[in-house]
């Protein structure tokens, strides 16, 4: 259980978050809006280049969604464990706990994480105004979700918190061992 100020810093930081990937989707959705209502789409018959290329973009990125984030974080407690994992100045919020450290290394790597897909969806998006077949817009809307499944609602992140300073121990107690 995260302490009073470290709960606060966590807490920041996830409003924070949840502000910037409402924003994300919002960017999608408006893109999306355009393309589907004020544009318009031609009727194709057949896949072209564009529409594979978006669905192969779209693949790609899944997985650098999935392998991108998860190397930061263990940089990130890599960091921590050695005391050098520092947030301080002009460039973002100061925190003082090692939870508030981590509740930053976890935005980060969201906002990685929901600009890989992001850009995969306004790909996609860009293919079906162009080419219009529907395995674009599919392809928009599965990368859509996955931006909004980035989204740290309820106690998610500070459950997130917990576990990251739990395996930095572990680590840390374990680190003779390699």
């Amino acid at each position: 259980m995260l302490d009073d100020q470290s709960q606060g810093e966590v807490n920041s930081v996830s409003r924070t978050t949840s502000i910037i990937v409402f924003a994300l989707c919002g960017g999608v959705i408006a893109f999306g809006a355009y393309v589907l209502f004020f544009h318009e789409i031609k009727q194709a018959q057949a896949m072209g280049m564009l529409t594979y290329g978006s669905l192969g973009f779209a693949g790609l990125e899944t997985v650098m969604c999935l392998i991108v984030p998860q190397v930061l974080v263990r940089s990130g407690r890599k960091l921590m464990a050695t005391g050098s994992l520092k947030y301080q100045g002009s460039e973002g919020p100061t925190v003082h706990t090692d939870a508030g450290k981590l509740a930053l290394v976890y935005q980060q790597t969201t906002i990685i994480g929901c600009a890989l897909l992001e850009g995969a969806a306004f790909f996609a998006l860009i293919a079906y105004m162009i080419e219009g077949h529907l395995a674009a817009l599919i392809a928009a809307v599965v990368m859509l979700i996955g931006v909004a499944l980035h989204m740290p609602l309820g106690d998610r992140l500070s459950s997130w918190v917990e576990n990251q300073l739990q395996i930095i121990d572990e680590e840390k107690r374990f680190s003779f061992l390699k």
